[in-house]
């Protein structure tokens, strides 16, 4: 199976693979942001208990986080199907290249033959 692209599927796969890749980079702020805004409200949930032990006051803490857990998990889903596709596309880009190598290997040596 020889696979050929023209110019403008090659580049429409170019472009999917730099808005992939653009979406992914997005998708890690915005993880890390959430993962950051976590830790401080749990910060603050936990300095605002006043007397209470600390076991109390870490409770209290993590309940008042416990919003974060779905979009957390939400962001982290989107990462791993996002690396995915890069991979996905990652490895056609490579057995393309391969094929396209192979194509003009064998047009070399039978143009040599002649």
């Amino acid at each position: 199976m020889i696979i050929r692209l023209g110019d403008e599927e090659i580049e429409r796969v170019l472009e999917h693979w730099r808005q992939t890749g653009m979406a992914l980079a997005k998708a890690e702020s915005e993880y890390e942001s959430l993962n950051s805004l976590k830790k401080f409200k749990f910060a603050e949930a936990f300095l605002n208990s006043n007397g209470k032990t600390a076991r109390e006051k870490e409770c209290e803490a993590e309940i008042s986080v416990s919003s974060f857990i779905a979009l957390i998990r939400k962001q982290k889903k989107m990462i791993i199907e996002l690396r995915q596709e890069l991979s996905r596309i990652q490895t056609n880009c490579d057995l393309y290249r391969t094929t396209q190598a192979n194509v003009r290997g064998e047009i070399k040596g039978l143009t040599s033959l002649n």
